[in-house]
Order: C-alpha cells, then sequence, then structure tokens
C-alpha cells in the first residue's frame, strides 16, 4: 500500500459517493481511503459499513469536532498507514488511472523527491472533456515553491508523509481555515516537486463570486492568514510570486496592527518589498471592487 487517499468532509454525505465510485473503478486498488470527518451533521457515517463492503481497499473513518478543512488534514495525516498523502476533496473525482499513474512515478522517484504534481481537470456542463487548470512549462519539471506558486490553477499533489508531519498547518481557537499553499510552501522551499502535464483529479466549474467569497474567508480567520503571510516571508527562497500570494491574501485584513505582527517576525528588506506589493495589490483590487 503506496498512498493514503485523504478526505476531509463537512456535510457531504450524498455528493462524497461520485468520489468513493472514482475510487473503486481505479485500476491499481493499493491504497488506503481516509475520510476525516469535521463534524458533520449529516449522519455520514451511516453509509462508511456500506462503503468498506463495497471496497477492495481498506477505509479509516475519523470523526472529530468541526475545526476546518486544514485541522482534518492534520488529523488524517498523522492517522495514515501510507508513506505517501493524496489529499481529495469530498466534491471531486479521479481518472481511473490515477492511483496507477501516481504509483508507478512513486517507484521510481528516490529520496530527494518529496511530492508529485499532476493536473487538476474542470468539467463544464455542455462538455465531457475537462479543461486543464494550468499547465507547467514542461513534462516532468522539478519546481520549488516560487516556480510552483507561478503556475495557476489548482492542482493534485500527492506529497511524502514525513515531510507533512514535519509541516503541519497551525490551529487557532475560533478559526476554521489556512490555505494549503501553507504547508506546501513549507515544504516544497528547497524543491523536490516534480510536476507532470497529466490530468488525474477530476473538479467541475462553479459559477459564484469565488472572490468575495474567498476574501470573506479570510477575513473570518485572521490568524491563520497571518500565519501564513509570516511563514511565507520566512521562506529561504523569495520571488514576485511568494510577495504577490501574500500580498492578495493580506488585503483582506489589512490593518496597521496586523501590519505590525508582520514587521515584528520578518527582516526588513522583505517587509519593504512585502509592504510596496501590498499596496500595489490593495489599488488593483480597490479598482477591480473586489474589496
Amino acid at each position: 500500500m503506496l498512498i493514503s487517499v485523504l478526505t476531509p468532509v463537512y456535510n457531504r454525505k450524498d455528493i462524497i459517493k461520485s468520489l468513493f465510485q472514482s475510487l473503486l473503478s481505479q485500476t491499481d486498488q493499493r491504497f488506503e481511503w481516509i475520510i476525516v470527518d469535521d463534524g458533520s451533521v449529516d449522519r455520514l457515517e451511516d453509509d462508511i459499513e456500506g462503503f468498506r463492503q463495497l471496497a477492495g481497499f481498506r477505509i479509516q473513518y475519523i470523526r472529530q469536532k468541526n475545526q476546518g478543512k486544514h485541522a482534518a488534514v492534520n488529523r488524517g495525516v498523522a492517522e495514515a498507514q501510507s508513506d505517501w498523502i493524496f489529499i481529495v476533496d469530498s466534491d471531486d473525482t479521479l481518472v481511473t488511472d490515477a492511483i496507477a499513474v501516481v504509483s508507478q512515478q512513486i517507484e521510481k522517484s528516490d529520496d530527494s523527491i518529496k511530492g508529485l504534481v499532476y493536473l487538476r481537470g474542470m468539467t463544464r456542463g455542455y462538455s465531457d472533456q475537462p479543461v486543464p487548470t494550468g499547465n507547467f512549462a514542461q513534462d516532468c519539471c522539478e519546481l520549488n515553491s516560487c516556480k510552483f506558486v507561478a503556475v495557476k490553477g489548482d492542482k493534485a499533489i500527492i506529497v511524502r508523509k514525513a515531510y507533512m508531519l514535519a509541516h503541519p498547518f497551525p490551529q487557532f481557537s475560533g478559526e476554521r481555515f489556512v490555505t494549503e499553499s501553507y504547508m506546501w510552501n513549507r515544504i516544497f522551499d528547497n524543491g523536490g516537486l516534480l510536476g507532470f502535464n497529466r490530468i488525474i483529479y477530476l473538479g467541475e466549474y462553479l459559477s459564484g463570486g469565488l472572490t468575495n467569497n474567498y476574501f470573506k474567508l479570510l477575513q473570518a480567520n485572521p490568524q491563520g492568514v497571518l500565519a501564513f503571510i509570516t511563514s511565507n516571508l520566512q521562506l529561504k527562497t523569495i520571488d514576485a510570486n511568494i510577495y504577490k500570494q501574500s500580498a492578495y491574501h493580506f488585503c483582506p485584513i489589512f490593518s496597521f496592527k496586523n501590519l505590525r505582527k508582520i514587521f515584528g517576525a520578518t527582516s526588513p528588506g522583505r517587509f519593504i518589498s512585502f509592504s510596496l506589493m501590498t499596496l500595489m495589490m490593495f489599488v488593483k483590487l480597490k479598482m477591480e471592487k473586489k474589496l
């Protein structure tokens, strides 16, 4: 068993069944499925035994009080039996050879490789063909955090468990969100991430105010946002992409009090660069009426 597929879930009892069907269809069954139920009230636990009877793979079901996806990931990683972790959201699915493709690459990877990243395909109602959310410059390219941040769109990321244990998400009382980039940027600061232009993970385009909703999420979780930004500014390698990512997340929680917290957590040079990028980002978002 090479891979632990980790699915945090909150009130997705009906939707998660599509993911389960895609796991049943995998051509390579050398994986376990870890479901971390983050305090759902839809009684997902009633379906787990039925899943187990149908599955040719191990299923772990873990229930915890509602703490947010990042906390569910921390819990799932700690309970995983495999050396590699593949986070798959409850409302997404995998192509039939996803586990086979990843397993083959894992078996060829040496100890310098910390993670693998593949494309996520998004589907629309009028087409069966998934559209990649953004390609890498070349296939099988090695990336560090700066290069990975520069690639647009969500991706399918498979990471060695040891590195996820070494860089867990911080958890704050009363808050329920920390961006996944917090973990990825820390793990891949020095490289070790291989990128492949192959779709193995499927999602669906959803209409609506994604940006506005995301900004509201950041505003509701300011300690998590500040932890992410200060972590970014303490990376060994920073470029314009990291500064831009940090500024984008800071604008919804901008205040001089929060700015002082960042000043105390990074070098003067990096603070100045971050502040200038934040000013430009703030003006841009204001002009686009996103703030």
